[in-house]
């Protein structure tokens, strides 16, 4: 069966970015609630991401996905009220459901039915929450929002808040204005209503009147937050971003908080342009021309002002083409400097995945983040994405030990593994680390010789540095029998394959 939603091929590609920003973020916040306290300020972003995924899925027509992301928001909200406590279990469905939701977004772009049981999850989630299904009314919030508000006794305020009519999801930033909204204070009334924003028609202008918990300071700041939203307006008075029409761009993405990252914290979030890569490429090749041009011209004004001298039409053209060489070398900066990310971008990636590793194994392990805000080329980050997952599935199968061999050797249960990223020498660093059994250069010279790499002469003349560079051999494993996080001897000969191509360095 084909499916069909209601989203323009202008629109998706912003509509995939952002449910991807809101899914890694709930992962990462999932594994940071399961090893801490039930922290509100994780709580309140958990439920907001999963409040945004369904909106967003709502307005284009993906009723599973806004059925299994709305199990997900009752979760989080029982919860905050203390309905629910946060166990292992309650993690490991929340985390299935985000999985799932990865693959209800790959339908949008394949418009064919992925194998995800929506059913079974959403009734999991009631399970948990001790109740059976039951519908919900669309008019449902408003109607607790007006509840709640005249029994609280709060003042209101008049919200107006204009959206970029050169948006192409305007629908979507009048529904992430409604959520901001309803996160500081209960929505008395609202245009365009819930329904109306849900059919997707643009939407230039979003009012509410609002019983407000925060400061309007407050409330402006946070709607000023959401993207190609400008011109905010309380009880008639400016506020926010003062009228300044943004540029198209990012949302600031909710801060799922620090926990298990070690001293670093994350910036705060800059408005940025969203732009595909291949832009970028084809803007990065017009500067290499433009470099080879200025070459040429230097060349030009050295054959004039040895021809020329004294002349002034050569030496302006000298001048000139000093000039164009300093704009050409500032560009060129600046272009490099549009291709750089954070590496955070890919460390956020392994506190899940150390996780469901760790329950595989019976193992214990806990996973610290340093140097996340260290920049990278986009590029080189792709090369060192499968170099750093080899690196961190063999800390977690052959480093980190059992819990019982752990307490054994006088060490706690829980073991550490560490991922830094760091400038040295003009250089960036990246090192893995764990407080494991380490490595055992004779184990690795028997490994050597039972898979028939190397005879037992050659392995008994190598130095312990060689020994260990054994793990770098095609084919090389020590792993007894092969599992599904390790043992099939490609792991570390590709690591050392894709940091060479990017001619860097393993030791």
């Amino acid at each position: 069966m084909e499916l069909a939603f209601d989203i323009s091929q202008d629109e998706l590609p912003i509509f995939l970015a952002e449910v991807d920003e809101h899914l890694q973020t709930l992962d990462e916040i999932l594994v940071q609630l399961e090893q801490a306290e039930e922290r509100p300020e994780l709580l309140q972003s958990a439920f907001r991401a999963a409040h945004t995924l369904k909106g967003m899925a709502g307005i284009i027509g993906h009723h599973r996905m806004t059925d299994l992301t709305h199990a997900l928001e009752t979760a989080f909200d029982s919860v905050r009220k203390g309905m629910l406590r946060i166990t292992t279990p309650l993690i490991d469905l929340c985390l299935d459901a985000v999985d799932g939701l990865r693959l209800l977004r790959d339908e949008v772009v394949t418009g064919q039915v992925c194998d995800v049981d929506v059913e079974r999850l959403v009734e999991e989630f009631e399970q948990m929450n001790g109740k059976t299904r039951e519908a919900t009314s669309r008019e449902g919030p408003l109607a607790h929002a007006a509840e709640s508000a005249a029994s609280s006794g709060n003042g209101s305020l008049s919200i107006e808040v204009a959206i970029d009519p050169a948006s192409v999801a305007s629908a979507a930033r009048a529904f992430q204005v409604m959520m901001a909204l309803q996160e500081v204070g209960e929505i008395l009334e609202m245009s365009p209503t819930l329904d109306q924003i849900e059919t997707a028609a643009p939407v230039q202008v979003f009012r509410a009147r609002v019983a407000c918990r925060v400061e309007p300071a407050e409330v402006a700041r946070r709607v000023a937050q959401i993207s190609e939203v400008f011109d905010i307006k309380i009880n008639g008075q400016a506020a926010g971003n003062d009228g300044q029409k943004p540029s198209t761009a990012r949302e600031a993405r909710p801060d799922p908080g620090t926990g298990g990252r070690g001293n670093g914290q994350r910036n705060t979030a800059e408005m940025t342009v969203r732009t595909s890569v291949e832009r970028l490429d084809k803007l990065m090749n017009l500067v290499g021309e433009l470099i080879t041009d200025r070459n040429h011209l230097y060349q030009l004004r050295a054959y004039f002002e040895q021809e020329k001298r004294g002349n002034g039409a050569a030496d302006r053209l000298a001048e000139t083409v000093t000039h164009l060489g300093r704009i050409t070398d500032q560009l060129q900066e600046e272009v490099m400097s549009i291709r750089m990310l954070p590496v955070g971008s890919v460390f956020h990636k392994f506190p899940r995945m150390v996780r469901d590793m760790a329950q595989k194994t019976g193992k214990q392990i806990d996973l610290v983040i340093h140097g996340e805000d260290t920049e990278l080329d986009r590029s080189m980050l792709e090369e060192i994405n499968d170099p750093l997952i080899h690196l961190v599935r063999n800390s977690v199968d052959h480093g980190i030990e059992m819990p019982e061999e752990r307490i054994a050797a006088g060490k706690p249960p829980r073991g550490t593994i560490t991922l830094t990223a760091r400038h040295e020498q003009g250089r960036i660093v990246l090192t893995v680390s764990d407080d494991g059994r380490g490595i055992d250069p004779d184990k690795l010279r028997k490994a050597a010789v039972q898979r028939g790499l190397l005879s037992a002469e050659e392995v008994a003349a190598l130095s312990e540095e060689q020994a260990i560079d054994l793990i770098f051999m095609p084919g090389f494993s020590t792993a007894e029998k092969v599992t599904d996080i390790s043992g099939r001897g490609v792991g570390m000969d590709i690591v050392h394959t894709n940091i060479q191509h990017v001619n860097g360095s393993i030791q």
